[in-house]
């Protein structure tokens, strides 16, 4: 299934209990939408080690909430199932969390996954600018 992979870092009930000055990445996986990259894990156990590495010595125990999203693949799940789930993800976020600081990332094809949600978010929700 697609979706947020709720037995990594992060569920609802987690979410909706972020401070709102805890930043959120959002974490697309590599692998050319075939396949689950192997160095997903690697990046997110990096990510992990980062923030632990961050937090030494701080009163904070959170200083970021990173949620890896476990898209569905091709060829069973035809294009664009990856990115509505990445979409999925992005809003199941928004909606759960009171984070202000939200950012989503990849690397190979979840970079893809990130560039074309960003854009499909951008246009189905502009910004005003001043």
């Amino acid at each position: 299934g697609g979706g947020v992979e709720e037995d990594r870092e992060v569920n609802a009930m987690d979410l909706k209990s972020l401070d709102a000055n805890v930043p959120v990445l959002i974490y697309f996986h590599g692998g050319g939408l075939v396949f689950k990259s192997e160095r997903a894990d690697y990046i997110h156990k990096l990510l992990k080690e980062l923030k632990m590495e961050e937090n030494k010595g701080s009163s904070s125990s959170k200083s970021l909430v990173v949620v890896s999203v476990g898209m569905r693949l091709v060829p069973e799940n035809p294009f664009p199932a990856a990115i509505i789930d990445c979409l999925s993800a992005i809003l199941f976020v928004l909606e759960q969390s009171s984070s202000k600081s939200i950012h989503i990332a990849g690397t190979s094809a979840g970079g893809y996954c990130a560039a074309v949600t960003a854009l499909e978010m951008q246009r189905k929700f502009p910004v005003q600018r001043l």
